[in-house]
């Protein structure tokens, strides 16, 4: 069995945290810390998926702060 290649263990990653954030959002900034640690510099800074995960972590941690 070989390993899965970074761009796609950090899609599942990404693909992951979306679906967990309206559940879980600290799973979901977990998961998002985790595409972006596999993805490294695989993902420009300018990437929309790069952004998005980013936006996911800040969004867990307002969560954190002002919880409904």
């Amino acid at each position: 069995k070989g390993n899965m290649p970074k761009t796609w263990r950090g899609n599942r990653l990404f693909y992951e945290a979306e679906c967990a954030l309206p559940r879980d959002p600290g799973r979901a900034a977990a998961l998002a810390q985790q595409a972006l640690d596999t993805y490294g510099e695989l993902l420009p800074a300018a990437a929309k998926r790069r952004a998005r995960l980013k936006e996911i972590l800040s969004h867990s941690s307002s969560e954190r702060r002002n919880p409904h």
